[in-house]
């Protein structure tokens, strides 16, 4: 019997670190995106300059 509480125990320990790591997953996959975002966002920029600066040298 105390075999089996301590399993039950072990696993509901289990469980909860299992939740907390989705859940920091989550979060990261979050910032991922948002930095993603950004870096698109720069280099459509960047682009943007390199065909302003080829067209102002011609």
């Amino acid at each position: 019997m105390v075999y089996e509480s301590i399993v039950i125990v072990d696993q509901d320990e289990r469980v909860k670190k299992l939740e907390e790591e989705q859940k920091q997953s989550r979060i990261d996959m979050i910032a991922l995106t948002n930095i993603m975002t950004q870096l698109a966002e720069i280099k459509a920029d960047n682009a943007r300059k390199e065909l302003e600066i080829r067209q102002l040298q011609e």
